[in-house]
């Protein structure tokens, strides 16, 4: 069990209705969210008995002793094995092959279990209907059986957790991150939780980073540098080590300074990639473009010094700047948005600079009328063989796509089906219908909005909505001449002209 499986969407919601009063009820509710007791009800009938919404029953009263900490229900194995030592007089041995036989459902076997069972109860003046039923209920839940004593260290560690989340919530954090720094999901998962919890989780910086994850503030987190792909420890501890005689003023300081055994071109380059060099003022298409050049002259360097070859030049490396040039960096031009946040992406698993989506967000605005943080900040979605033949042709990595689908919130995560699916570019044939409220208008604007639409035309009927003095309002279709074609560049020039409230978008 995950540290994190006790805060998923659906355990939360669980957790809200059984409002747990004792540690036990934890423990129970461990034991019971899995998909046997949710699907039996069984799940749904121990909240509510907890809430005496309905009646807690025993078939005898020793069951009461045994069964009150779970509201009258079998919920653990080590129950129906006390049940069977109390009512049947069972050794513990003769109640641990109950428990076996239970999880294998032998027919047969459990058949001679039922009947030790009942002739046990018999003995201790316990009714063979009475006997014969409780035996019902211990096959019935023997499907649906837990463990206690698992589930008892999985509470344990989920109320640990939470209650360091909630109290020391940066320090928390920063742990999380450190133990999953090689596994790039769970780093996305907790970098987002982070953000979630109002927490920042500053890039990674070659003169600032520590090899892992370590609190800045109570509101911020520095990110590792172990977490960087293609960066290993040798390097790191290299890295950190030269860092001990000051910060690293250059990417030709950085290069004359770290073990390029340890620190090679590869390590280099998802360094830049990930944004971890930015410090040094150039940009990444620039250091890049520079690292063969300066990585020759490092090199060079290191090697006259680990023969011994000092020249009166290496006194400057030191005491003035000489080393701290930057006039191998050539002036190339940075590389396209895109490519940085694919790069960023690559080397850390999400976005630092910007978001592929953020240059569309006006348009999505228009257009979404809910988000995806409203329902889990990642959706997953389902592309079905029908469906892929049609939309495959667009399904590549870091292309921006619109779906269309159904939302499925019928398992713990929500998921969208989807229908169909093309480039964001064609969002707009979407659009059946605009309309403009024209109340309260000067005239002056009429004419500059007839050249707007009559620039555009097509077949998409735009809908003039004026108030009346009976506080009405009254909608006339422009005519045919004036039907258009949806655009950002119109629906930009109107919105310019009128404001960004006056038009409506059907879609």
């Amino acid at each position: 069990m995950g540290v994190f499986q006790v805060e998923s969407s659906g355990m939360r919601d669980l957790l809200k209705k059984l409002e747990p009063e004792r540690f036990e009820d934890l423990i129970a509710l461990l034991a019971l969210y899995r998909p046997g007791p949710i699907g039996s009800g069984m799940l749904d009938d121990f909240i509510k008995r907890k809430h005496n919404l309905i009646p807690i029953k025993y078939e005898h009263p020793k069951l009461e002793t045994i069964l009150k900490e779970t509201y009258g229900i079998m919920v653990y194995q080590e129950q129906i094995m006390q049940i069977a030592s109390s009512l049947a007089g069972f050794s513990l041995a003769q109640a641990d092959i109950l428990r076996k036989a239970m999880g294998k459902k032998i027919p047969e076997v459990m058949e001679k279990q039922r009947s030790n069972f009942i002739h046990g109860c018999l003995k201790n003046e316990i009714k063979e209907s009475i006997a014969t039923k409780i035996f019902d209920l211990i096959e019935y839940f023997s499907g649906y059986g837990f463990n206690k004593s698992h589930s008892t260290a999985y509470a344990l560690i989920s109320y640990r957790t939470a209650y360091l989340k909630a109290n020391y919530p940066v320090e928390f954090m920063t742990a999380l991150l450190t133990s999953e720094r090689d596994n790039t999901d769970k780093i996305v998962e907790y970098v987002r939780e982070s953000e979630h919890m109002g927490l920042l989780v500053l890039p990674p910086d070659i003169n600032e980073s520590e090899a892992l994850f370590k609190v800045v503030d109570n509101k911020t987190i520095s990110f590792g540098l172990l977490a960087v792909k293609n960066v290993g420890s040798g390097a790191v501890e290299s890295i950190v080590e030269a860092r001990i005689n000051g910060k690293f003023a250059s990417l030709e300081d950085f290069c004359q300074r770290i073990d390029l055994r340890l620190v090679n071109r590869k390590v280099l380059e998802s360094l830049i990639k990930c944004g971890a060099l930015d410090c040094f003022k150039a940009n990444r298409a620039q250091m890049f473009a520079a690292l063969d050049i300066v990585l020759e002259s490092a090199s060079q360097t290191q090697k006259e010094k680990a023969k011994g070859q000092l020249s009166f030049f290496d006194k400057g490396f030191t005491d003035n700047d000489f080393a701290k040039s930057t006039n191998n960096i050539p002036q190339v031009k940075e590389w396209p948005e895109p490519q940085l946040l694919a790069f960023e992406k690559e080397m850390l698993g999400f976005y630092i600079t910007g978001h592929p989506l953020a240059r569309y967000a006006k348009a999505l605005k228009r257009f979404v009328s809910s988000s995806i943080n409203d329902l889990d900040g990642i959706v997953e979605q389902l592309v079905f063989p029908r469906s892929y033949q049609k939309v495959s042709r667009y399904i590549h990595p870091n292309t921006v796509v619109l779906v269309r689908g159904v939302l499925n919130l019928k398992e713990d995560t929500p998921k969208i089906i989807v229908n169909d699916l093309f480039p964001f570019e064609e969002i707009y044939r979407l659009i059946t219908a605009m309309s403009i409220n024209l109340s309260g208008l000067r005239e002056n604007v009429f004419e500059s909005l007839k050249g707007i639409l009559a620039a555009s035309r097509g077949n998409i009927p735009i809908y003039l909505n004026l108030d009346t003095p009976a506080k009405s309002r009254v909608q006339l279709v422009v005519g045919e001449g004036f039907y258009v074609a949806p655009s950002e560049k119109l629906i930009e020039e109107i919105e310019n002209l009128l404001g960004e409230e006056r038009l409506s978008l059907v879609v």
